[in-house]
């Protein structure tokens, strides 16, 4: 954790913190242990009261990077929620994933963050080349949003995509399969043309245990939007 002099800044730091401490609720935080959720620190706070907290603070950056080198689960998650994007988003980002290491982190740095990036499709094909993980699932997952905010995405993006997911398959965990499958799902709701190129992809895996988990998940939201379901 980093250390800053005292200044206004802090002092939010140190209220959010009393906060937490209040609110702390210990069965939810053994509840996350049994879930493999094991930080070194939370204080069981709900993604709801979170971002109640958030919307006090909104659009301060400095706030963000105090919070998010606190390392602690709620002042990370809460830091996602904070931030607003920045001129040079890969220095700023690169930066944060130094202290990712947590898939639920990833997954809200993604979803409250990643899609905001006016860069994002730019960095996201460099950052899915590299070797961090939990970036890389960031990445998934902040695409998926955009997606689903009504971001634009054409077929030969889509076949990039899919050919990274592709190249790593084998040696993905069921984690980093949930967030491709997320973005997958959204590729579907695109177009018919970028549906059945993702159709076809998962077809062609039926057979590989590695990739049963993407496999299910995006054969059902196939077949709900064939059924009419959007």
């Amino acid at each position: 954790m980093r250390f800053y002099m005292q200044d206004d800044t802090s002092n939010k730091v140190d209220e959010i913190i009393r906060r937490l401490k209040k609110l702390m609720d210990g069965d939810v935080s053994s509840q996350m242990k049994e879930r493999g959720l094991d930080y070194q620190l939370n204080y069981g706070a709900s993604i709801l009261w979170l971002r109640k907290v958030a919307k006090e603070y909104g659009g301060d950056n400095k706030l963000a990077d105090r919070l998010w080198s606190r390392e602690v689960r709620e002042t990370m998650i809460l830091a996602t929620m904070i931030a607003d994007p920045l001129p040079d988003n890969k220095k700023w980002m690169e930066e944060w994933a130094l202290l990712l290491h947590h898939g639920e982190i990833a997954e809200q740095l993604g979803s409250n963050l990643l899609w905001r990036l006016p860069d994002l499709k730019i960095l996201a094909e460099d950052w899915l080349k590299g070797d961090h993980a939990f970036l890389m699932d960031s990445v998934w997952v902040g695409l998926a949003v955009f997606l689903q905010r009504g971001g634009g995405m054409d077929l030969m993006e889509v076949n990039k995509y899919i050919g990274l997911i592709e190249q790593r398959l084998s040696s993905s965990n069921r984690f980093t399969q949930r967030v491709q499958g997320r973005f997958l799902r959204q590729v579907c709701r695109k177009s018919a043309l970028c549906m059945t190129r993702v159709e076809d992809f998962v077809t062609g895996l039926s057979h590989p245990v590695n990739g049963a988990w993407l496999i299910e998940d995006v054969k059902t939201e196939i077949a709900f939007v064939k059924s009419g379901g959007i």
